[in-house]
């Protein structure tokens, strides 16, 4: 399947090897889902899926939609427009890449390394704390992968992919500060690359390749990676995920995941978030100093020479650092972070009276960094000399100067801000998800659960209350014989989200009660009150139907229908007025003019139609009716729901398609949706059609003949694409049915597809 996916890679170019060898499959064979246990218990991400016979119709029909797009020549045409912008020995470069990615990438048996088993687990390192000083390096990742006997074949191919790449990285820079280092741990086997290693101070970014007996490991950075290589040896010591007590709870209640499972633990990404945020809260006060380094550029042949330095340094050649820093020293006499370097050079091959006085002209000519030379390990041999106490207390003065002119931020009422905002995403403890296949329907099974305390939190309230419940009885009740997609859902409370977001400005502080008394203000001086003349009345959740046709209605909950009428009449009125005076001063807008024509039919008094300028089909029509605020591509739809209410007209029951394709509520629920993917192949036809239509009208304004050449271009291979869009023609439908119970939302959903015989049969006919 993998060599499926990967075959039509032939135009890709080098810069996509790393993204060809991190590429998630979409199955990956295995019994059961293994590798989970090879995933410790602090991660706040795990993806993992295993091959399903019964799902692999699907691969078939997507199998075709590459085969397709690989059949319009569109990878050849970008390659032969990339060869009329740039020059012979360019393109002959590119040709080189391409020809040597393809060649790595055969290298890989992508069948079987995507064979049995895989997991990709995903968390944030720990924020690194020095001093006052704080730094959160990127993210740890593995992909995992178990296949069967070319592992020994796929760990050759990968570590090639990543040779390849160094390989590329230094011809392009004239250097070898890049390097593949091999290693061991465990019995496992590792080759891995530290692309920042020649970055002076910056967080590793190791991408490494390893081997354990049939698992083939990708991974960024090196805790998460060894974590894993420990359990996959049986370390007792390191808690798996497959252990834990909240992840068991959170697929306790779903279906036995088939194709795939997902654990999302919120608590586990905000940990290291709320701690940077306590950190920085720790840190503020009217005397804080942040770093400032002014004078210094990071171009020009200086800093090219200086970047030699610090590579030197990372070989702990400090004598050959040193004799770089004053190269660059001479090129740029003034430069403050060319001093600094000169000083830790200094320091570091033991010269502590020059390297004191380096540092000092690096401070008076703008290296204001206390924080950063308080732990620079660089400098460890000059802090008993009374004179780094000095230069670090200018450099502490200069700094807090310069965060005070540059910040007039209540940092007290930020912080504030920032914690009541965490707690949004801090509602959230976990999200767990199964997927299994069911015949030709795949089905996907949610519980997104809130911590305990989640009810005391103050953004609660704007969907924890009865508003955000819909009756069973209630949701079909507009939804007639006709319904061909829906969507019906419960209200948020918008009265409790507009005091969530005017006391998250009140608690800021003075600023923030200044900020909100403007919005008050200006609400005043256009004689408009938003509680009183859209939240008195405008209630939230909705009914909204879809026809074949492509007509539509919506119903929407009000609790005044009367003053809905009046304020909804208002907003119509004032819109019009305005496109009627904008029309005076430029008569192309005359064609957004809009007419109101009252409704003349018994069962919608008071409705009326909009239209646009003399265009002869209606914008919408709207209304109120039963209670509701009603609106609707034409009368007849509108009329049609309304019966089926009243029981005039049948009602979606008696639709079997829809019957057999939806979730259907049994019992009082958040929402449920229907839709119609059955025209997902032609509807995306026609947006490709519109797409290439514009992009082939535009070289008409475009007078340079470059540039029209190239748009002229990119509209053919767009429309070449149009083929490709027609084999999604697969879709039947997707459901879904979201409960809450208070402390746990319940989602189900389920995609149908058109089985092959039903393909088969469409295709012919």
């Amino acid at each position: 399947m993998m060599k499926k996916r990967l075959s039509g890679l032939s135009a890709t170019l080098f810069g996509c090897m790393m993204c060809a060898s991190l590429v998630l499959p979409a199955q990956v064979s295995a019994a059961e889902f293994s590798l989970v246990r090879a995933v410790p218990d602090d991660v706040f991400l795990v993806i993992a899926n295993t091959h399903n016979p019964e799902h692999e119709f699907l691969d078939e029909y997507w199998g075709e939609v590459k085969d397709a797009f690989m059949a319009t020549g569109v990878c050849d045409d970008a390659m032969a427009m990339l060869g009329t912008l740039i020059d012979k020995d360019q393109m002959e470069n590119v040709n080189r890449l391409k020809d040597k990615a393809q060649k790595l990438i055969d290298g890989v048996n992508w069948d079987d390394l995507g064979s049995r088993d895989f997991v990709f687990a995903e968390r944030f390192a720990s924020p690194d704390i020095r001093g006052s000083n704080i730094n959160m390096g990127p993210p740890d990742m593995v992909f995992m992968f178990r296949g069967g006997k070319a592992a020994d074949q796929n760990y050759a191919g990968l570590v090639a992919i990543l040779n390849g790449m160094v390989e590329e990285i230094n011809t392009a820079t004239k250097s070898d500060h890049l390097q593949i280092e091999q290693s061991e741990y465990k019995g496992a086997k590792i080759a891995g690359c530290n692309f920042t290693r020649t970055v002076h101070g910056a967080p590793p970014l190791t991408l490494a390749i390893t081997q354990h007996d049939d698992v083939i490991i990708i991974s960024l950075n090196e805790d998460l990676r060894n974590q894993s290589i420990a359990l996959l040896a049986g370390d007792k010591s390191i808690n798996c995920i497959a252990d834990n007590a909240r992840f068991k709870a959170g697929f306790s209640e779903l279906p036995a995941a088939e194709d795939e499972l997902v654990f999302f633990d919120m608590q586990a990404m905000l940990k290291p978030i709320q701690r940077t945020i306590d950190f920085v809260a720790n840190q503020g006060g009217s005397n804080r100093a942040n770093d400032h380094i002014i004078n210094s550029v990071r171009t020009g042949e200086a800093y090219q020479v200086c970047q030699k330095a610090w590579e030197a340094y990372e070989q702990k050649d400090y004598k050959k650092g040193l004799e770089l820093a004053q190269q660059a020293k001479t090129m740029s006499p003034e430069d403050s972070r060319v001093l600094y370097a000169v000083a830790c050079f200094e320091a570091l091959n033991g010269n502590k009276d020059a390297a004191i006085d380096s540092l000092d002209s690096a401070v008076k000519g703008g290296f204001y960094a206390p924080h950063h030379m308080a732990s620079d390990p660089d400098l460890d041999s000059l802090r008993d000399m009374a004179k780094f106490q000095e230069i670090v207390g200018h450099a502490t003065m200069k700094a807090t100067e310069l965060t005070k002119e540059a910040s007039d931020i209540d940092e007290a009422g930020t912080i504030r801000l920032v914690n009541r905002l965490m707690n949004l995403p801090g509602m959230i403890d976990y999200i767990a998800t199964t997927i299994h296949t069911e015949g030709h329907s795949v089905h996907s099974d949610s519980r997104l659960a809130l911590v305990e305390n989640a009810k005391d939190m103050p953004f609660y309230p704007v969907f924890g209350g009865e508003i955000s419940k819909t009756s069973k009885a209630d949701f079909d009740k507009y939804l007639p014989q006709e319904t061909v997609s829906y969507e019906v859902t419960s209200a948020i409370d918008l009265n409790a989200f507009y005091k969530f977001v005017e006391d998250s400005f009140k608690i800021y502080g003075e600023q923030g009660e200044m900020a909100w008394g403007k919005w008050e203000g200006f609400q005043e001086s256009v004689s408009f009150n938003f509680k009183k003349e859209v939240l008195s009345w405008f209630e939230g959740g909705s009914a909204n139907v879809m026809f074949e046709d492509g007509g539509w209605v919506s119903v929407m909950n009000v609790t005044d229908a009367e003053l809905a009428q009046k304020q909804v009449s208002r907003f119509v009125e004032f819109m019009s007025t305005q496109m009627g005076e904008m029309a005076q001063q430029n008569p192309m807008m005359g064609m957004l003019a809009m007419r109101r024509v009252p409704v003349e039919h018994d069962e919608l008094k008071g409705f009326e139609t909009l239209y646009m300028a003399m265009q002869p089909m209606p914008m919408a029509v709207w209304g109120v009716a039963d209670g509701k605020l009603v609106a609707g591509s034409s009368i007849d739809a509108i009329a049609m729901c309304l019966d089926t209410a009243k029981g005039k007209h049948p009602g979606i029951d008696k639709n079997e398609r829809v019957m057999a394709e939806a979730l259907i509520p049994e019992k009082d629920f958040f929402s449920a949706t229907l839709k119609d993917q059955r025209n997902m192949g032609k509807e995306l036809q026609a947006m490709i059609g519109m797409a290439s239509f514009v992009s082939g009208m535009m070289p008409m304004v475009i007078p340079d003949p470059e540039p029209r050449a190239i748009i002229g271009k990119i509209a053919g291979m767009i429309a070449k694409l149009s083929p490709v869009a027609g084999k999604i023609d697969f879709f039947k439908s997707t459901s879904t049915c979201t409960t809450f119970d208070g402390q746990n939302f319940w989602t189900k959903q389920v995609t149908h597809y058109v089985s092959p015989e039903e393909r088969k049969m469409a295709s012919t006919n």
